[in-house]
């Protein structure tokens, strides 16, 4: 009876092993693993990408500013509504439907939502490579950029055109926004080693993928020329993946974060929006 039982479990062992070779368990080699995920999303899950460096571009606004190195005797700009906006995501040809959305909901306070185009040159001056990162955009840049020439266009330049661009559209304000989502993927020896044997990929999750997501933006008063708010967002994610499903699942999630953040931001641009409006309201209701 104890050698009839070992001989029933040999073969249902056995034919787990010829199932999970041959049958849906297969897991193929990373060549085709790679095939399947350029087929259904356009290409293997970017490991670094050049993006937009947000930071080098906005503080290049302040450049040879006449109030360098002066008290500061201004006081803040405030903001009026109802407003009309103009949005440009940096890289992008048109901003997010998420986060336009975000803001569209509100007409009552946001008279008027349009996007304009914001792909600067292909210049090394506004890009940086970012390693295990992808932009808030879906737009990846895999090629490194140019050299700049001489008369290569600065990126207070790029700010200006933009500005310039909004006001003849009939914007009050110009909103420029980026980000990055960084993420990392954490390998289980053990998990990975029983993922490959009988046990099969649909049970034991042997990579753990850990992403984050920020997203930053200024608003602009194009009449004034003057930077009147910023916002800021971020959000987060933690999902565990057998690695037949692995490079699958971290594209789904960068999707999935880039949505997220961008209603985020969306919602934080509103909210932030609504505070410094009523904020000038009251100000002006005091001198009167």
């Amino acid at each position: 009876m104890k050698d009839r039982t070992l001989a029933v479990w040999a073969f249902f062992i056995l034919a787990l092993f010829l199932s999970a070779c041959t049958g849906p368990g297969y897991y193929p080699p990373a060549s085709e693993r790679q095939s399947e995920a350029a087929a259904l999303f356009g290409g293997p899950v970017p490991r670094g990408t050049y993006q937009i460096n947000y930071s080098a571009l906005l503080l290049d606004f302040y450049r040879n500013d006449p109030r360098m190195h002066k008290a500061a005797g201004a006081q803040a700009a405030g903001v009026k509504a109802p407003a009309r906006v103009a949005v440009a995501q940096l890289g992008e040809m048109q901003a997010a439907s998420a986060f336009l959305n975000e803001l569209r909901n509100n007409p009552d306070l946001l008279q008027k939502v349009a996007t304009v185009p914001a792909v600067p040159p292909d210049l090394a001056g506004f890009y940086e490579y970012t390693e295990q990162s992808v932009s808030l955009g879906g737009t990846e840049k895999t090629r490194p950029p140019q050299k700049d020439p001489k008369d290569a266009l600065t990126p207070k330049d790029f700010l200006q055109e933009l500005r310039l661009l909004s006001l003849d559209m009939g914007s009050d304000y110009l909103f420029v926004y980026g980000g990055s989502i960084d993420f990392r993927t954490k390998e289980d020896a053990l998990a990975k080693l029983l993922d490959l044997t009988i046990i099969g990929a649909f049970v034991i999750p042997s990579e753990a993928h850990s992403l984050q997501g920020r997203g930053i933006g200024l608003l602009m008063d194009v009449k004034e020329n003057r930077i009147v708010m910023s916002v800021a967002s971020d959000t987060s994610r933690h999902e565990l993946a057998s690695t037949r499903y692995s490079q699958d699942k971290l594209r789904n999630l960068i999707g999935d974060i880039r949505l997220e953040l961008q209603k985020n931001l969306g919602r934080d641009f509103v909210k932030e929006f609504t505070g410094r409006a009523l904020q000038s309201r009251n100000a002006e209701l005091s001198k009167n």
